[in-house]
């Protein structure tokens, strides 16, 4: 007997599925903290009454709630009620690293706000960069460049000023590096992006750092096939794969194959790449990056246009334009238009062609404005941040004068 895989499903049965798995989720999400183990309450007891201050260990003491909102809201909870600030601000990077792989990017800026705020209060250096960090990759993600940039470099300025890094802080440093390249890449800076993954992989290769080094060598192959270079870009993608068989990493075995499988399309390996794209469907539903997920849909729609397989074509395509409609993911969005109005070209519906041509160019203009928008905001809440520093100052030095003149009155007296 042959059983159905999810791929295989019928286009309307599997979102009904999608649908029924969803609200399975909310439901056992809402009861779930009625279902919170024993062992797991032991376990969160045992790590608040050590309250311990390495990231290493107390991520191995709570693995089971890495990816599990409910869990973690239960030891952030228990955290605060026990001003373990340590924890407290570790459980809030990790729910927002959650809701940032599920690209609900301004819930992840939220907490990672509020981590930043409990690591200031507690004055760790190595914890609040590594929130700037979070902070700057969420930004980048939104397209608010400017505050993207403010926060890696204020990482970076940090890290910078440490005369002898220890190994996280070093990690620290890559990954702001990594995350300017992300700018750079947005920009379309190609040349700028490569010199950051360059950098950090040459600094990942002195830590031996096989998670950093796969991460740069993926997006270093994404920049070089931005600049029509696919030969240097598969073998980047290759690169960072082969560091991936060490560590496992789902996200960076889709990421790179799904580069890979991008640049197959572009030289007419058809079958290749929709082999390739099929290889890592499963693996991408599992990881809920939304993002990814349009992402690898609309690519696979594109590739059954080329194949001349236009049902599935618009199949895919139309389940990449809802993920990103849904998630408002602009870029996919655009792309998703372009490619369905190739589609109703190449099946001799001119009409819709250039109806969906116009929404493509609309979203993108939207997209534009929005930019616009973000950059102003931006550079208002810049302003306004300098000049109360500056008030600040200003009374401080104020204060300090009229200190000093007490001081003269007290010793002449």
């Amino acid at each position: 007997m042959k059983f159905m895989t999810f791929h295989t499903i019928p286009y309307k049965a599997k979102w009904q599925l999608i649908l029924l798995i969803g609200l399975f989720l909310l439901f056992q999400s809402a009861t779930q903290s009625q279902t919170i183990s024993t062992n797991f309450k032991n376990s969160i007891q045992e790590i608040l009454q050590k309250r311990t201050k390495d990231q290493s260990e107390l991520e191995d003491a709570i693995k089971p709630a890495l990816q599990d909102t409910v869990l973690l809201r239960y030891f952030l909870n228990n955290a605060k009620k026990s001003d373990y600030n340590f924890g407290e601000a570790y459980a809030l990077i990790q729910l927002g690293s959650i809701y940032f792989e599920r690209s609900m990017f301004e819930k992840a800026i939220f907490l990672y706000n509020e981590a930043l705020e409990v690591a200031e209060l507690i004055e760790d250096t190595t914890l609040k960069v590594h929130c700037l960090n979070k902070l700057g990759a969420a930004y980048q993600k939104t397209e608010a460049i400017q505050s993207a940039i403010d926060h890696i470099q204020q990482a970076l300025e940090i890290a910078g000023a440490i005369e002898n890094p220890s190994e996280a802080m070093q990690k620290e440093i890559n990954l702001s590096l990594n995350n300017m390249g992300a700018v750079y890449n947005t920009l379309g800076q190609w040349d700028f992006a490569i010199s950051k993954y360059d950098e950090a992989i040459k600094n990942e290769m002195a830590i031996n750092n096989y998670l950093g080094l796969a991460k740069n060598h993926q997006d270093k192959g994404e920049s070089l096939e931005a600049q029509g270079k696919l030969e240097e870009a598969i073998k980047s993608y290759n690169t960072a794969l082969a560091y991936n068989a060490e560590i496992q990493s789902p996200e960076i075995h889709v990421k790179s194959n799904l580069g890979i499988a991008h640049i197959y399309v572009h030289q007419n390996n058809f079958e290749e790449g929709l082999a390739l794209f099929k290889k890592i469907l499963d693996p991408a539903l599992k990881l809920g990056n939304m993002e990814l997920l349009s992402e690898l849909y609309i690519n696979m729609g594109w590739n059954y246009i080329e194949l001349g397989q236009y049902d599935n074509a618009n199949k895919y395509l139309n389940q990449g334009a809802e993920i990103a409609k849904s998630y408002n993911l602009p870029i996919e969005l655009e792309e998703a238009y372009i490619f369905i109005s190739d589609l109703n070209e190449a099946e001799g519906d001119f009409k819709n062609a250039l109806e969906n041509y116009k929404e493509a160019t609309t979203i993108e203009k939207r997209s534009l404005n929005d930019k616009n928008r973000r950059y102003m905001a931006d550079l208002i809440s810049r302003a306004e941040t300098e000049n109360k520093n500056r008030q600040i100052a200003e009374l401080a030095k104020e204060n300090e004068m009229v200190k000093s003149r007490l001081r003269k009155n007290q010793t002449t007296i």
